[in-house]
Parts: structure tokens; sequence; C-alpha cells
């Protein structure tokens, strides 16, 4: 759940834009990190189903480590529809991606947050 808070300025002040900034960035802050991934999942999903090339790269962990700061697993990789858990990958969700299936790593940590950010603002 995410609280996205509007205020409007009849003097377009742009102090009140930078505090809603804050106001949404401190309630994204209150959602664990790994929830708050799985709650943006299907972001990264729809945008994967029209781009092949950055399902690739998510599922490369030189690319996971530049994007996100995740060592040694990628952001996610292909498994069978009914696979049993995947060390350090959530067994759930499973994206369903061009009739493909993939887990999520589950290697999230609270030094993540911005570059996941970073990220979710380009594929949004």
């Amino acid at each position: 759940e995410q609280l996205s808070i509007s205020i409007q300025s009849k003097n377009n002040d742009d102090n009140l834009n930078i505090n809603t900034a804050i106001i949404q960035e401190n309630t994204q802050n209150d959602i664990a990190i790994g929830q708050y991934v799985r709650n943006n999942l299907n972001i990264i999903k729809s945008f994967c189903e029209s781009n092949n090339e950055e399902l690739t790269n998510l599922l490369s962990s030189e690319y996971t480590h530049k994007t996100f700061g995740i060592s040694t697993y990628s952001f996610m990789k292909e498994v069978e529809e009914n696979a049993p858990k995947q060390d350090k990958y959530w067994k759930n969700p499973k994206l369903k991606i061009n009739n493909k299936y993939y887990v999520v790593t589950s290697e999230w940590f609270e030094r993540n947050r911005q570059q996941f950010n970073n990220y979710l603002s380009k594929v949004a």
C-alpha cells in the first residue's frame, strides 16, 4: 500500500512540491524493502513483456549488481511453473512473462532501496 499526497498551490510554490516528494519517499521507506519490491513487481513485469532486452538484462547477475547493488544473484531467474523454492529467490510470486516463469531474488537490503527506486522511475 502506498500513500500518495498531492498538494496544489495557487502560486505554484516549489516548496510544496518538495514536501510532497519527501512525504511519498518517507511513506515508501516505512515499507520493508522486500515487500516494497514485491509491491512493484507488476511494473517491472509489464515493462519486460514488451522489452526482451530488459528481460535478458534482469537475468544477468552483473546487470543486477550494477543496477541494484545486489551481489552474486540475478534480479530474477527462469523456472518451471511448479518449481520448488530456489535458494535466495522468492517462491512466490512467480512472474509469467511471455509464457515463461520467473522468480525474483529475495536478497534485498535497505541499502538497495534507492537503486531500486531509481530503476522504477526509468521503467514505470
